[in-house]
């Protein structure tokens, strides 16, 4: 049995959702209202000392409990445990591409996402900042533009086939076509991939 502790709106969240529905897992949902604090509430610090989500419990066959947080971990922990279908590339060399494009997209795409983000949810229409509004769009392009060059070989994904690259970029792409990042128009075949990820079942689920 698998259990995730989760926010929707989160982006790490909502890539391990995503990874649970490529695999076809199914698993029980609990909601940890980060808007109310309920991720420092000593219980859930019991889970996860770091006070974040995602968190994933797994009752094994023997009643064993394993915990995992963070959400990268998480998905490698599913790839180990449930290795069919599989979200890694076969070669070491490939999975590390895939692991730095994982890494790229948490610690440097997030941050003008996470500014769209903060000023369109968290803050109130007259309060916001226009400028560093259109500063985060035009931030997003530009690191978008990488991919642009990538999959210039017309590859359906970014390292050929589907992998762990594309589920930890899915949930930027998803709030930067919210809020109005322009990539569409600057960056087709970005535009044409962000297509085909929407596309997955994946997605939706």
């Amino acid at each position: 049995m698998l259990v995730l502790y989760d926010y929707p709106a989160s982006p790490n969240s909502r890539k391990v959702r995503i990874a649970l529905a490529e695999k076809g897992l199914g698993y029980e949902k609990r909601l940890i209202d980060i808007s109310k604090g309920e991720q420092r509430s000593p219980a859930y610090l019991g889970l996860n000392p770091h006070g974040k989500v995602p968190a994933l419990q797994h009752t094994l066959d023997d009643g064993q409990e394993v915990t995992v947080y963070d959400s990268t971990i998480i998905n490698e922990y599913l790839e180990d445990a449930f290795p069919d279908p599989p979200l890694f590339p076969p070669t070491p060399a490939a999975r590390a591409r895939a692991r730095t494009l994982e890494d790229w997209a948490d610690n440097i795409l997030i941050e003008p996402v996470g500014v769209l983000f903060a000023q369109n949810v968290f803050t109130a229409e007259a309060r916001r900042n226009n400028a560093r509004i259109e500063e985060a769009r035009m931030r997003c392009v530009e690191l978008l533009r990488r991919f642009e060059d990538q999959l210039k070989d017309r590859r359906s994904y970014l390292l050929g086939d589907y992998s762990i690259a594309d589920t930890a970029l899915t949930p930027h792409l998803a709030y930067a076509e919210q809020f109005e990042v322009p990539f569409f128009e600057v960056l087709p075949l970005v535009g044409e991939w962000y297509v085909r990820l929407k596309n997955r079942p994946s997605f939706g689920a």
